[in-house]
């Protein structure tokens, strides 16, 4: 078996797998980017709720610090407040002044939120400064990334030793398999019908089959069917020739276009005066022989063989220059799809008869001519 064959199941193998990698890969990639897709629209949504935690727990406190001008008061909360997770930058101000702030601004990636703050006065609700929040995304973004890292590696280890897990497996159950097949068919002997593939090695039964098992079978079910059908055929070819080297017609086989005799029985060398092997060589043998005054009328009917019967009475000259009369029938074989695949024919030595039958016109003639001049006699003894 050559090297190419031997290759094309690992060629095989290396595809599959490639092919794995980068459906895993880009099956990886889209479950990542909606994973980080909901990872962020999560992280985006709890910056959220603590904003609306400071507005919902501490803006009260902030404005009673604030109307009391408790600068201290509102930095210890502030500092509180900054201690919540992605909380860059607070401050507090009012239109004259910032009166305490925490935490500095170092990040382009923010969500920035502005809150009044109020505080109520003889049953009049005042204005009396704001509260702005600046929320980073740097958080955000640096967890999304480690989370990514860690996802996409982890996957590609898995991919890893998923595609050697089955890159064995494919060698196990497909490969050997594979080539164990491609050595029996590369050694296929149409003479050793009787050897058989085996995947498993003799004597192991297998209980559950797969599709090599399944390929296997036909296999040798096809080798069987060809082994009876040749025992069958020379069978068949044996009595054919049993009976075409036996007769005394000549039972001659011929290609459809006429280029090829495939077969001429051996009643040829008898009538025809030549071998068998002579016409092989040279099938313009058999119409050379054919007398002059008989070639064309022959050679039409023939050409008309695939239309109309093929039935024509002529001659031939031996090479001892002795003629003879063959009687020559012709019909067209046919495949089981219709069409011609050969053309046969019965060649038959009528010489005989035909001499008979000349005979016999001249004695009818000669008795004619007797009872004619018998006649003539009795007439002028009549006279």
């Amino acid at each position: 078996m050559n090297a190419k064959s031997q290759n094309a199941p690992n060629t095989i193998a290396k595809r599959l797998i490639l092919y794995v990698v980068l459906f895993s890969s880009v099956i990886t990639l889209v479950i990542t980017v909606i994973q980080l897709l909901y990872d962020y629209k999560r992280d985006i949504g709890l910056i959220n709720q603590r904003l609306l935690q400071v507005e919902n727990v501490h803006l009260k406190s902030l404005s009673t610090s604030l109307w009391v001008a408790d600068r201290e008061g509102l930095k210890v909360q502030l500092d509180g407040i900054l201690k919540m997770p992605d909380i860059q930058y607070l401050e507090i101000i009012d239109n004259q002044r910032t009166w305490a702030k925490a935490g500095t601004k170092k990040s382009s990636n923010i969500i920035k939120k502005s809150y009044q703050l109020s505080y109520l006065h003889r049953g009049r609700t005042l204005t009396i400064g704001s509260l702005n929040v600046i929320a980073t995304l740097d958080g955000v973004y640096n967890r999304l990334y480690d989370k990514a890292i860690i996802i996409l590696v982890s996957n590609g280890i898995k991919t890893f030793f998923v595609a050697g897990f089955m890159l064995i497996m494919f060698y196990y159950q497909v490969t050997r398999k594979l080539t164990r097949i491609a050595s029996f068919v590369d050694k296929f002997d149409i003479d050793r019908l009787d050897k058989t593939i085996d995947l498993h090695g003799k004597g192991k039964s297998v209980s559950k089959k797969d599709e090599f098992d399944i390929v296997v079978e036909a296999f040798n079910r096809m080798q069987l069917n060809i082994k009876n059908s040749l025992k069958l055929k020379e069978e068949s070819e044996l009595r054919f020739r049993q009976i075409a080297e036996n007769i005394h017609e000549v039972f001659w086989l011929v290609t459809s276009d006429t280029e090829e005799i495939i077969y001429v029985s051996p009643a040829y060398e008898s009538v025809w005066g030549r071998s068998r092997e002579s016409l092989y060589k040279s099938p313009k043998d058999w119409p050379q022989a054919i007398h002059t005054d008989d070639k064309e009328r022959v050679k039409e009917a023939f050409a008309k063989i695939f239309a109309e019967e093929y039935d024509q009475i002529y001659r031939i000259i031996r090479p001892d220059n002795e003629i003879r009369w063959i009687r020559d029938r012709g019909f067209t074989v046919y495949d089981n799809e219709d069409n011609v695949t050969r053309i046969a024919g019965l060649a038959e030595d009528i010489t005989s008869q035909k001499q008979s039958e000349d005979n016999l016109k001249r004695h009818k003639i000669e008795l004619e001519e007797q009872v004619e001049a018998r006649t003539r006699e009795l007439k002028i003894a009549h006279e």
